[in-house]
């Protein structure tokens, strides 16, 4: 197999498609870049910007430039000695018109073939609609919506269809030749006679489908979901002919060498990732690279039994934002959000999970205790349960859930230590937790050894294991992702994916052994088309906790001055307010002028509402308070009113907070780049980013500029002294990561998966606040890496730059004869150009040792090499 070296997320768009990928190949080359990774190719909803919703499988999206588009980039980039990795949409794909199978499934009901891709409950407790799929698409209650002649009948080039709004349904085949026969404006009947809708009402009862109001839906949806999302269907891939329809025309673009390789995207949802992922590699072949998308930790690793290798990165994610935090400032956060009433308590994350299923994964809970219900009738100690104290035994279990999900082999019941160890744990918390009623212990003992397969394995059992395990972790990512995350405000930097807010710290042992946990041949990321805030806007906020007195005072000040319409919810806008200042603030441009930006007001609006509304609190998606919503909108806008009197102290925190971030920007960036594992560039991310979600992070790069600067420095002899000078236009950004991968590509056996990863001692004052490696491989030049860390402290709160003197009496050793560097081998700083000086007497015989503020001078980060870097 052959590993990328480096990697760069292209989030493709009709704006952004495949020729103008092919056109970005000469600047990914010169940038460093082995492979460009490509978001999801098949054709997709009409509109969409992300194509997670595939609609078709059989075919590449014309939108993007259709299968010889794709295939003219892949050729492009193989001439330029780079590859292509695909992004494989398993999981789940688009509900709607637009999906030939999904329109399928309407037409011929449950006895079509295309019933046979979806996960459908067809034993809906709906009265009059068993057999039927109910689609939640109606704006209002069905009986308002048809007497109001929103649904009618339309001609199309495939027949008459229903139509409401701009979706249509199919009609059956039997009513198809009915209405084909008949006059359609006497099937539609008239506005002002609610009586004339009884033949379309008639005519929809006997469809394969029931059409029921969005709101009602959420309590009534059959078919299970991507998470709570209507418009995405789940899959059935476990069934052999479902996989290969869905799968075919990935693997061919795999097996034919157009694609490199592949990611696989919410592989945890899967009835059976284990064997989804066999049959995956089985197709590829041993040589194509699968990483999945998985959030990992200590207490959750990657399977072991997954024939991949390894993860999409968000381990990495989460270490190097904790390496930012202050562990000290955030005691003092901890203290600014209580009083604000913006600390989630460990027992909200189970009252939040319930708050879920009950809201929004109703009918998958409903569906799961009614098999676990089936399962149970198999043991005589628990076959008496009632449904009502099962449903409660269930419902704990999954609010107490620690874990994404358990991996027990749904075939024959067999499980891991792992899984045994995490089923036992949570049934033991979900005992203990108030619920409302008794559950006996009889039950607690029997679905303790259910979950770990320790029962007669029976078809019951097989299915309630399957079905839970795909449901914790929707109530995982709705309980804590879009709930927790949300209105836990002490530090909304960590409530990213993959992170824990309540412990977002990490020091710098705790680093050094995270990263060497991770798989080698994964990928490392900090950016991604699903993180909520970007790069730099973490890491600004993170500077706060480095600086904590003084945002104290400013926000008190702010939230007590200004009176938000939720106290807890205006800490966190304030943090996201900071982070997302305008970069090229200097201090010595007009407030007036700075702040004249309607976007920049338009975005912090949006933001807020979309945050409000998923909180839940004064606001929320399914109860919309528009008075509310004026009120917070009035608020943000007042926040950046230069006249208003609070944007100058948001502007001084702010000064403070992007000095100390983009330094912190730069150490993360390196830390990607040069740590074992597979690193991953998003589109754009070269210079400063202040992405707030959608739309922001699916924003098209400004290659023009990128490639500009680019051939500036080709042309002639770079003043990196200068690019740290003008920092703020995000140059000197770009200068780090092309540096950093250029070196990469010239060292792949020390710097790539299998190079030595080793600790080096660092002493003096800043010692802890200095995160330093050193790269090895036998007969190649030893690498080593300096990753400054929690700076707020030794910048005095962003009032001094991180470089030159500031660093005090601190000192680096560099490493010795141990790791193959012999005694007066000269050090190369790549990224500034120097030989640096280095003196006797660090830790290892014969080694020496160099002052930070030497080897800082220019750049708050260092990139040494051993010996002459051109050889």
């Amino acid at each position: 197999m052959t590993t990328p070296r480096a990697t760069y997320r292209l989030q493709l768009t009709a704006d952004l498609p495949f020729a103008a990928a092919t056109a970005m190949v000469p600047y990914l080359r010169t940038l460093g870049i082995s492979h460009l990774y490509l978001s999801p190719v098949l054709a997709a909803r009409p509109g969409t910007r992300h194509f997670y919703d595939v609609a078709d499988h059989r075919r590449v999206d014309p939108v993007l430039g259709g299968e010889e588009g794709l295939r003219e980039l892949a050729h492009t980039a193989h001439q330029a000695g780079m590859g292509l990795i695909g992004d494989i949409v398993p999981h789940h794909m688009s509900a709607g018109p637009w999906s030939p199978v999904w329109d399928m499934l309407l037409r011929e009901g449950r006895s079509g073939d295309a019933a046979k891709h979806f996960d459908i409950d067809w034993e809906s407790p709906l009265p009059g609609a068993r057999e039927k799929v109910i689609l939640p698409v109606l704006d209002g209650p069905y009986g308002d919506v048809l007497a109001a002649g929103d649904i009618g009948l339309a001609q199309t080039p495939t027949g008459v269809r229903i139509t409401y709004g701009e979706l249509s349904f199919p009609l059956n085949s039997e009513s198809d030749a009915a209405v084909e026969r008949s006059d359609v404006t006497m099937i539609e009947g008239r506005a002002d006679e609610p009586r004339s809708w009884s033949r379309m009402h008639s005519l929809l009862e006997q469809q394969h489908y029931r059409l029921v109001s969005w709101r009602a839906g959420n309590r009534l949806v059959n078919y299970r979901r991507f998470l709570a999302v209507n418009a995405l269907a789940a899959l059935r891939v476990d069934d052999p002919m479902v996989f290969e329809a869905t799968s075919r025309t990935m693997i061919d673009l795999v097996t034919d060498g157009t694609l490199d390789g592949l990611r696989v995207d919410h592989v945890d949802g899967l009835a059976d990732p284990t064997g989804y992922l066999r049959r995956l590699r089985e197709a590829v072949g041993p040589d194509a690279w699968l990483v999945v998308q998985k959030f990992t930790s200590p207490s959750d690793p990657l399977h072991h039994d997954w024939p991949v290798d390894g993860t999409t990165g968000y381990e990495l994610l989460r270490t190097s934002l904790g390496l930012q935090i202050d562990h000290h400032g955030m005691r003092h956060l901890g203290l600014l959000a209580a009083a604000h009433g913006a600390v989630a308590e460990p027992h909200d994350v189970v009252l939040m999970k319930q708050h879920q299923l009950d809201e929004l994964l109703g009918p998958d809970l409903r569906r799961v205790v009614r098999v676990v219900w089936n399962a149970c009738q198999d043991e005589p100690a628990v076959r008496d349960v009632d449904y009502r104290t099962l449903l409660e035994a269930v419902s704990r279990i999954l609010t107490s859930m620690d874990v994404y999900r358990t991996y027990v082999d749904v075939t024959d019941g067999t499980a891991d230590d792992r899984d045994r160890a995490a089923v036992q744990r949570v049934v033991q918390r979900a005992r203990v937790v108030t619920g409302r009623g008794n559950v006996p212990d009889a039950l607690w003992r029997y679905l303790g050894d259910l979950l770990c397969g320790d029962v007669r394995w029976t078809a019951s059992a097989a299915e309630a294991v399957t079905r839970f395990q795909q449901l914790s972790g929707p109530v995982m990512a709705l309980g804590v992702e879009e709930r927790l995350f949300l209105r836990h405000n002490v530090m909304p930097a960590a409530c990213e994916l993959g992170c824990d807010p309540m412990d977002a710290t990490v020091d710098r042992d705790r680093a050094h052994e995270l990263i060497r946990a991770m798989p080698p041949q994964g990928m490392r990321t900090t950016a991604t088309h699903d993180t909520v805030h970007s790069e730099e806007v973490r890491l600004r906020m993170a500077a706060l906790s480095g600086m904590a007195a003084p945002w104290t005072a400013v926000a008190d000040r702010i939230l007590s001055g200004t009176a938000p319409p939720d106290s807890s919810l205006g800490l966190r806008l304030l943090q996201v307010a900071v982070a997302v200042w305008p970069i090229e603030d200097d201090g010595r441009i007009p407030l007036a002028e700075l702040l004249d930006r309607p976007v920049l007001v338009q975005r912090l609006v949006d933001h807020a509402i979309a945050v409000a509304r998923g909180q839940g609190v004064i606001t929320s998606h399914l109860e919309v308070d528009e008075d509310v919503e004026g009120q917070l909108a009035g608020w943000v806008r007042a926040l950046l009113d230069p006249r208003g009197g609070v944007a100058g102290d948001l502007r001084h925190i702010a000064l403070r907070t992007a000095e100390v971030g983009m330094a912190s920007s730069l150490s993360q960036t390196l830390l990607r780049l040069a740590v074992p594992g597979v690193p991953d560039t998003y589109q754009g991310t070269e210079r400063w980013d202040d992405s707030l979600s959608d739309p922001d992070n699916r924003r098209d790069p400004d290659v023009h500029l990128l490639v500009d600067t680019q051939r500036s420095w080709a042309a002639g002899k770079v003043d990196v002294a200068d690019l740290w000078t003008q920092r703020r236009d995000g140059r000197v950004k770009q200068w780090v990561v092309q540096q950093a991968l250029t070196l990469r590509a010239a060292h792949p056996q020390v710097l790539g998966p299998d190079g030595a990863y080793t600790p080096l001692d660092v002493r003096g004052r800043w010692a802890d606040h200095v995160l330093a490696f050193a790269r090895s491989a036998p007969g190649a030049p030893t690498v080593v890496v300096v990753c400054p860390r929690n700076l707020g402290r030794v910048t005095d709160g962003g009032n001094f730059p991180p470089v030159g003197r500031i660093w005090a009496d601190t000192e680096l050793a560099l490493p010795g004869p141990g790791l193959g560097v012999a005694e007066g081998t000269p050090w190369h700083e790549v990224l500034s150009g120097h030989t640096v000086d280095a003196v006797a007497g660090a830790a290892d015989a014969g080694g020496t040792s160099i002052a930070l503020a030497e080897l800082m001078s220019t750049l708050p980060v260092a990139l040494l090499v051993a010996g002459d870097p051109h050889t």
